[in-house]
């Protein structure tokens, strides 16, 4: 008796494990996640896993950018400030306005990178179409490492594999991510 009920003991002798739907599912389940991590493991599959998780983390972005429309309303704060600042005037500057002056708030690649695709194509919805498919290249791309991280952290490579994989499909930081304010090179 426990609490007041009475334990039944399992039979076993009712269904055969051979018989048990869901020993035959975890079976084959184990069989296929058996023969996916030999596949990853193999030295000539990395570049193909590496490019696959790179188009995916491409593909689910965008296609998340141009559904959401998140382009749509181009919005210029401090970073994108000294990058309109350094197109339009050649100064790294103004980051907190247009008469601010010099700044040292920012590291320089990435709005190096923002004043020439400001420059090219203005600052307006197409450059901001433009600043967040290249962040969702460089997203993609940082996903797309993490199996050559975990070979070099001596790890199972699908180990990378999967964390690379679970980063591209499911984009917990989207806006961050694509607008860049977050970005590894702002």
């Amino acid at each position: 008796m426990l609490h007041g009920h009475t334990v039944v003991p399992f039979d076993q002798s009712a269904r055969s494990p051979s018989s048990d739907p869901n020993t035959i599912g975890k079976q084959k389940m184990y069989k296929v996640l058996k023969v996916l991590f030999a596949f990853v493991e193999q030295p000539k599959n990395l570049i193909t896993n590496v490019m696959g998780i790179f188009l995916i983390g491409v593909i689910v972005r965008v296609t998340m950018i141009l559904v959401g429309g998140t382009y749509s309303a181009p919005r210029h704060f401090e970073l994108e400030l000294v990058a309109i600042s350094l197109s339009e005037v050649g100064s790294y500057a103004n980051a907190f306005g247009s008469s601010s002056g010099p700044t040292a708030h920012f590291a320089p690649i990435y709005p190096i990178f923002l004043a020439l695709i400001f420059k090219i194509f203005g600052t307006d919805v197409m450059s901001e179409l433009i600043r967040q498919v290249f962040n969702t290249v460089f997203i993609a791309f940082h996903y797309a490492l993490l199996p050559f991280l975990a070979k070099a952290c001596r790890l199972p490579v699908s180990a990378g594999v999967l964390a690379g994989l679970l980063g591209a499909i499911l984009p917990f930081h989207f806006l961050s991510e694509v607008r860049g304010q977050e970005s590894a090179l702002a």
